[in-house]
Order: structure tokens, then sequence, then C-alpha cells
């Protein structure tokens, strides 16, 4: 980007440049990278993105005595109009609306704008005056983007809005007159996803349980850890896994685990209290962490009202908080059961529930439970390995919870292996549902 920057200048710049970045983060890099050059040309650097405070966006917006440099997100696309832009700097990329497709947890994804979101920046420059775009990716890739941006409702997990539908008496939402209808498989695992929280019966009707998920402003996978933790006596602790597992992460990228735990969000929830009560940011990301606190702390004011005194909670013994939290999880996460196998090249290598393998990641400090659950997954492509799935965050279970809360998933096939090293054949029973976890008997 400063490059292009340059660039602009060298051929005689007179006017103000909007640069077009993804998201706050690459808006704060890029301004700290730019500043000294922005301050020896006489520039304003002014970020624009939707976090900011409506004054400081005012400040991008209205007319200024220096010339300005402008680091929006794809707010400026269409959102707002800036008069006196001479240069679009286009990096191709925006974070749209998705979902994680492990988790169904909404997400902003980094994507390449499409061809017509392109255009529409480049018209930002010269809408009062000549104007010219440079863009930081080939004219190749240009020309290999989509048309245009799929449908939001193409790209989003549907099971909220199913649960809503559900909630006002639409029992088939298949035949729901849709504004843009999903795609059909989409609705399944939306639904298939609701049935296995208890949030709706067969008959597509909304449970006891689907309706305290409702009164959560949250994605009914979180709802579900909610109601689990208000019922096992730590609504605290569900509170904040709800916060750490809808947000950011508040950790580097790249951070290795510097101990042997249960759950990853549990070492993130100590953490947090350390920021809450020292202000100790070591090891951090302050911003997404103090994030995290704010909604743990909204949660916990959308409880019950009886649910919200933590006094019993904080009674129970630590490990015991603990083991309940970890129970709350499963049932949030009831199809996300792994079990691990022999180390690879460094990794953990895991069994999925559902089928498929994964490796569990090196920022993960469940390093030696056997059973445990994948809560927040990144799919990769490696050039060595080719696709492969990574666990980002992980949590220790216990074989026996796996009867207790999911026994009408399980169902017992006999199998007789024979055991070289012991000289004798062993039985093996292996969960019907889950083909490639099994434990032995």
């Amino acid at each position: 980007m400063l490059r292009a920057l340059a660039k602009l200048v060298d051929e005689g710049l007179d006017g103000d440049v909007l640069v077009f970045l993804p998201g706050a983060r690459e808006i704060a890099r890029a301004a700290e990278t730019c500043a000294g050059f922005a301050a020896h040309h006489g520039m304003q650097v002014l970020p624009l993105h939707g976090e900011l405070p409506p004054a400081e966006q005012d400040l991008a917006v209205r007319p200024c005595p220096k010339r300005k440099l402008i680091l929006s997100t794809n707010v400026a696309e269409t959102s707002v109009t800036i008069d006196g832009i001479a240069a679009v700097i286009d990096g191709g990329l925006a974070r749209v609306a998705a979902h994680d497709p492990w988790t169904g947890i909404p997400t902003l994804q980094l994507a390449k704008v499409s061809r017509a979101s392109a255009a529409q920046r480049a018209g930002r420059a010269g809408r009062t005056r000549a104007g010219r775009c440079l863009r930081l990716y080939a004219q190749v890739d240009h020309d290999r983007r989509p048309e245009h941006t799929p449908p939001e409702i193409h790209r989003v997990d549907l099971a909220a809005a199913l649960l809503d539908l559900h909630a006002f008496a639409v029992a088939d939402p298949a035949a729901f007159a849709w504004f843009e209808a999903p795609p059909t498989a989409a609705l399944q695992a939306g639904e298939a996803l609701l049935r296995r929280l208890g949030a709706i019966d067969p008959a597509g009707q909304v449970t006891a349980l689907g309706r305290r998920i409702l009164a959560f402003p949250l994605h009914p996978r979180l709802g579900r850890l909610l109601c689990e933790g208000v019922d096992r006596g730590v609504p605290g602790l569900a509170c904040g896994a709800a916060a750490l597992l809808s947000e950011r992460s508040i950790r580097p990228a790249g951070a290795l685990a510097s101990c042997d735990a249960d759950a990853d969000v549990l070492v993130d929830l100590a953490d947090l209290e350390k920021l809450r009560r020292r202000g100790d940011e070591r090891g951090l990301l302050a911003g997404p962490a103090r994030r995290a606190l704010q909604v743990r702390d909204q949660l916990l004011r959308a409880l019950p009202h009886d649910s919200r005194d933590r006094s019993k909670e904080l009674g129970i013994k630590e490990q015991e908080r603990e083991d309940r939290l970890r129970m709350a999880l499963l049932a949030a996460f009831p199809e996300r059961v792994a079990q691990a196998r022999e180390d690879v090249g460094g990794f953990r290598a895991l069994a999925l529930a559902g089928g498929g393998a994964a490796r569990l990641g090196p920022g993960s400090v469940v390093r030696t439970a056997p059973w445990l659950l994948a809560l927040e997954v990144e799919q990769r492509r490696e050039a060595d390995r080719g696709a492969q799935v990574l666990v980002r965050s992980a949590c220790a279970i216990e074989p026996e919870w796996l009867v207790d809360q999911l026994i009408d998933e399980i169902e017992e096939r006999d199998e007789l292996q024979w055991n070289a090293a012991r000289e004798r054949v062993e039985g093996r029973a292996s969960c019907g549902t889950w083909g490639s976890c099994s434990s032995a008997r």
C-alpha cells in the first residue's frame, strides 16, 4: 500500500486518497506503517470503520485543511459519500458475514471482493473531480472473481433464523416465503442442529429449552451453553465461555501453549479474570480481551434474575466448577466429540465423531486428554499435506459423560480384534453414529 501511495505522490497527487482495507486491525496496522510518510507529505491519516464512535467517523467525511489519507473498510463503498477523493487504493479484500462451518457461530470471513464491488470502489474516486484507482492485485485476479457477492443468506448459518421461524409457528421453514430461498442443505443442517440442541422437537415445535435459548441474543449453540451452565450452577463461567467463543481470539496468532490443562477456554477465562482484577494484559490482545469481558457482563445481565447471583457458584470447588462447565460445553457441542490418536509430526492426531481426522493445534493446552471436544476449528490447505483440519481450541471430556448426556446417540457395535502384544482377543464397543470414535471394553 505504501508503494502505491508513494507512486501517487510522485505523480503529482492533488487531493485526498481513499484506501480500502478489510477491517479495523488492518486499518490500525496501515495507519502505523504510513504515519511517517503521511506526516512528511502533509497528509492527515483518518480511519473509517463501523467500530469507531460517530464523531471519529465524521472526521473522515468532513473537509480538512490538510490532504486526507482515509483508511476505510467497505463502509465507504456505498454507505457514505466523501468529497475531494482524487485517488482510490483498493486492496481487493473485505470481511463479509459468514459462519464457522464447524460451529455454526457467525463470523466475519476475509474474502476477495467481487468485480461489482471493485467497480464500486473505483467509482469513489472522481465523483466530484477527476480521479484514478490503483488496485493492489493483478488484472487476471480481477477477471477471475465472481461478478457479484453471493447473497448473505447463502453464506450464513440459519439455525438462529430457523428457531425464530419455529417460534412463530412455522413448522416447515422450506415452505416459508423467503425473499431469497436459502440452499436446501443449509436448511437441513440448521434444523438438525436445533433438534440436536433440544431446541425443537421432531415435529418442529419449539421446546421449553428452546424458549429459554430464544431469550439470549446468541447463536442457539451458545444459548444452549448458557442454559446448561445455569442448570449446572456455573452461570458465570458459562457466560465467560460464550463470550470467548462468540468473539475474536484474545491471543496473538501463533501463540503456543504454555501449560497442559483441561480446556483452552478455562485458561482464557483465568487470564480474563487477571485482566479484570489487575489490568494484567500479558499474553493477550488487549482490545479483544476487553471486548470479551464486556460481552460476558452483558450476558450475565441477560440471565434470569435469580441466576445472576454468583455467590453459590464461587462456593463450589474450582475443579468441580470447571468440570460442570466442560459438561455444559458438551451439551452445546455434542457432535464435536473427538478421540485422540497418536502424535504425528508434532501434532496430536484426532478422530472426529462425525467422521474424518484432524490435528490438535500447537496453541491448544489440551495436550494429554484421550477424549475432547473440538470447539474452534480451522480448515487449512498445506502444500505438502493438502486440506487439513486444525483444532485451535479444545476441551477435555470424560467418556462417562457421553453415556450420561448423549445416550440416545450411542448404539453398541461389537468388534473383535487380535491384540498381538497381549496375545489375546479383545472386544471393542464403538458408537454407532460416531464411526471413527470407539472405546475398548
